[in-house]
């Protein structure tokens, strides 16, 4: 059982009362910040994998890669959906620019985005 000690350090309960190292454990976390792990896209039940990957003893390294290399693959993936939306956005713009503003009818409320309907 661990308890906080602030964001990066935790310590073993075991540790605090006997005053000594439990063995194969991790006892200190102080020099791992968690804010650089969720910096580079990890979620906090990643972060939480990872750390319970090194309170067994076992190296979070692989784990760490291969969430990083899922983590790229989506992030491709939303960069190539955004650069889509990004240019329908900007086609958009062009032919808004060229209609002029209309006051909304019974029948059209925006003619800008109506002025779209069937060309995306």
């Amino acid at each position: 059982m661990f308890l906080s000690c602030g964001c990066t350090a935790r310590i073993p309960v075991d540790v605090l009362s006997t005053g000594s190292k439990a063995p194969n454990r991790v006892s200190d976390f102080a020099h791992t910040d968690p804010s650089a792990a969720k910096s580079r896209g990890l979620t906090l039940s990643e972060i939480r994998d990872i750390f319970s990957d090194a309170d067994r003893g076992d190296s979070p390294c692989p784990r760490v890669r291969t969430l990083i290399e899922q983590h790229i693959v989506e992030t491709e993936q939303r960069l190539a959906e955004l650069g889509a939306l990004h240019e329908k956005m900007r086609q958009a713009l062009r032919t808004w620019r060229t209609i002029e503003d209309q006051q909304p009818t019974s029948e059209s409320v925006c003619a800008l985005i109506e002025a779209l309907d069937g060309r995306e």
